[in-house]
């Protein structure tokens, strides 16, 4: 009981703070972040953005949650987001229906397995199944274990069509 009044005297909270932007929403213009990328999911991890691009071109944005521990992963728990280019498994149901798309990253490398890194199931997904209903919400706190999750399913599965479509083989998580 105690736990469900809780969570209703968060509601109107998170609902009076979805119009509120993001720190890097308020920033100046910058030139494109796909200038230097080909055909790639960029995530710029500072910035918590993905960009979609294509031939040094931004084709579309979106705000990120990372890994509650930041980033630069290394082992298995550690709840860090990796930097790196990592190939890209073909999107896919989540597994046991936590998120609805789930798009694995090839985290770790043959290179880092032999360094010692250790991790599995780091991938692009959207909100946990229970709170998409907070929209952009999900992206104001960095909570997953080391993925990177977008604000809702439907950018999910925009994210994965376009993966699909543009035969994207790999993504890359930049500071």
């Amino acid at each position: 009981m105690k736990n469900t009044i809780k969570i209703l005297m968060l509601i109107p909270v998170a609902l009076s703070l979805i119009a509120c932007p993001k720190k890097a929403e308020i920033t100046a213009e910058l030139p494109d972040p796909c200038r230097e990328h080909k055909t790639v999911l960029l995530v710029q991890l500072k910035k918590e953005k993905l960009s979609l691009c294509k031939n040094g071109t931004a084709v579309k944005e979106y705000d990120v949650a990372l890994g509650s521990g930041g980033f630069g992963k290394t082992r298995e728990g550690d709840d860090k987001t990796p930097i790196g280019t990592y190939p890209l498994e073909k999107p896919r149901p989540s597994a046991g229906k936590v998120f609805h798309t789930f798009i694995r990253i090839g985290y770790p490398t043959p290179k880092q397995i032999a360094q010692g890194y250790t991790g599995s199931d780091v991938g692009i997904h959207g909100p946990h199944k229970y709170w998409g209903w907070a929209g952009g919400a999900n992206t104001w706190l960095n909570w997953t274990n080391g993925c990177v999750a977008v604000k809702s399913n439907q950018d999910i599965i925009d994210i994965a069509r376009w993966v699909e479509s543009e035969k994207v083989g790999s993504v890359t998580l930049e500071l």
